[in-house]
């Protein structure tokens, strides 16, 4: 059996406006669609740098453009499968949607991580998510997650 590969588009997180993130989602899902052949897409969301502000662990975006806690991020990936799905639903389409921050900087701490690795942003979309685990011979990890965003549950 011979199956295509699977696309991929990868974003630096400018902005924390939902809306904006919304409608990228809806233009990517709209994308989606033109891709009749190729049912399984990959979207990865780079929130930044990790760190921390006032006491809370989130990501400094990047060109300096602010601090987002985690729950912030959560939101922003959250709005992202929306509007995905918002242009997707009905078809056999399914969006992999990885989001996290990078490895780079004094934040890459353990207890960053973990707050990352915690977030419940899947709230009102039905996926299955799951960390993504940093091998022992890396930094340790960063919150890195995949999510599954489709109409079928976990997969088995």
């Amino acid at each position: 059996m011979n199956f295509p590969p699977i696309e991929s588009t990868s974003y630096y997180v400018g902005s924390t406006n939902q809306s904006q993130i919304y409608a990228l989602g809806q233009s990517d899902g709209t994308a989606a669609l033109q891709c009749p052949d190729n049912k399984t897409h990959l979207v990865i969301l780079d929130i930044g740098t990790p760190g921390a502000s006032g006491g809370i662990y989130g990501a400094w975006m990047p060109r300096n453009k602010g601090f987002v806690p985690v729950f912030t991020g959560g939101a922003l990936a959250q709005q992202y499968a929306l509007g995905w799905l918002n242009r997707t639903s009905g078809t056999n389409h399914q969006l992999w949607l990885a989001f996290g921050v990078n490895n780079f900087g004094s934040g890459v701490v353990q207890t960053n991580a973990s707050a990352w690795s915690t977030l419940s942003y899947a709230r009102g979309v039905a996926c299955f998510a799951e960390p993504v685990r940093v091998p022992p011979t890396s930094k340790p990890g960063t919150g890195r997650h995949r999510v599954r965003v489709g109409r079928s549950g976990p997969p088995a």
